[in-house]
């Protein structure tokens, strides 16, 4: 008889144990997800706070390229000749 009841009370525990479970899974699920969500936030924050802070230094720079766009003009190429590239332009192979 008594060891009825302790396969009896072993397994209430399991089914205890099993909702408790079952409960507690979906509440974890939504703590890990909300944690994330915090933890994006917060580094979308810092970003948009650190981009805040070099942005007068970003557009003083964007101005610039402007004032040097000679820099940035196309660069000639010559086109491979059958001995190499550019041997046309050094007198080589004529």
């Amino acid at each position: 008889m008594e060891t009825l009841r302790e396969e009896e009370v072993l397994r209430l525990e399991e089914a205890l144990l099993k909702k408790m479970e079952d409960r507690l899974t979906p509440l974890m699920e939504q703590a890990a997800r909300d944690a994330a969500r915090m933890a994006m936030q917060r580094l979308r924050l810092d970003m948009m706070a650190h981009i805040s802070r070099h942005e007068e230094t970003i557009h003083r720079a964007h101005s610039k390229i402007g004032t040097y766009s000679w820099l940035l003009r196309p660069i000639k190429t010559t086109t491979p000749s059958c001995c190499g590239i550019g041997s046309n332009d050094l007198g080589l192979f004529r």
